[in-house]
């Protein structure tokens, strides 16, 4: 008997929900009927025969390209002012509902998007993401010719200290991380972190080769005792290397 009696209460439920949205319906009509018919400009007249129609039709039209001749405009200073509060009142029934404007977060983001594009690659750009970036590829691009970049200038310096080293006529023989120098017969040692450094060089030159080095006032006054230029320096390097 419960099995029969739960049908039977939703089925009556449906129908008075059915029943409340008809009667809501009808008052609506009639109230809009009621609105139009205390009027008589012929622009009225028109909006009560397309308001005759089901509900359906209104709800899914398109208002941005079919109706929109069948209503007034209400930008039109001549439009009635009833029919004005008539389509301004009922939201179903007007045909000119207006797109959304574009915003300035929206309008910011497209400017950057241009600028973005004519941004040039230079040493000091940070590893972020640009804001013209659509894809993984294009932010790559511009990294990648930013890294470019930095390897020529690193190429550039690197040649440079290498014609400094080859011009210095101590030098006999120049390794990335070590030199030869011709009047202590050993190799000298360089920056072991950047190649063809030439601060180590310089050090030694100036420390046992220059007059007023401590180095070579020291081997100065040994060659006077003893009638021979000592080798001060001894280099660390391995012998068997």
């Amino acid at each position: 008997m419960a099995c029969l009696t739960i049908p039977t209460i939703l089925r009556v439920t449906h129908e008075e929900m059915e029943l409340a949205r008809f009667m809501v319906d009808m008052s609506r009509r009639t109230a809009t009927t009621d609105i139009i018919s205390s009027s008589s400009s012929p622009s009225v007249l028109s909006c009560k025969l397309a308001s005759q129609e089901p509900d359906t039709k209104a709800e899914h039209m398109d208002v941005g390209t079919t109706g929109r001749d069948e209503y007034p405009n209400l930008s039109d200073p001549t439009t009635p002012l009833e029919t004005r509060s008539f389509l301004t009142d009922t939201p179903n029934l007007s045909p000119s509902k207006s797109t959304p404007a574009r915003n300035n977060r929206h309008i910011r983001v497209k400017r950057n998007a241009q600028n973005a594009v004519q941004v040039t690659a230079r040493r000091e750009v940070k590893r972020r993401t640009f804001h013209g970036a659509k894809t993984r590829a294009h932010t790559a691009a511009k990294y990648a010719t930013a890294n470019r970049n930095r390897q020529n200038d690193k190429n550039r310096q690197e040649m440079e200290r290498i014609q400094a080293l080859e011009a210095d006529e101590l030098v006999g023989a120049i390794r990335p991380r070590e030199v030869w120098c011709s009047v202590c017969g050993d190799w000298v040692a360089l920056d072991q972190r950047r190649k063809y450094y030439t601060g180590m060089w310089e050090k030694h030159r100036n420390n046992y080769h220059t007059p007023g080095g401590a180095q070579y006032e020291l081997a100065k006054q040994i060659e006077a005792r003893t009638g021979q230029w000592p080798k001060l320096f001894v280099s660390k390097r391995p012998r068997n290397a």
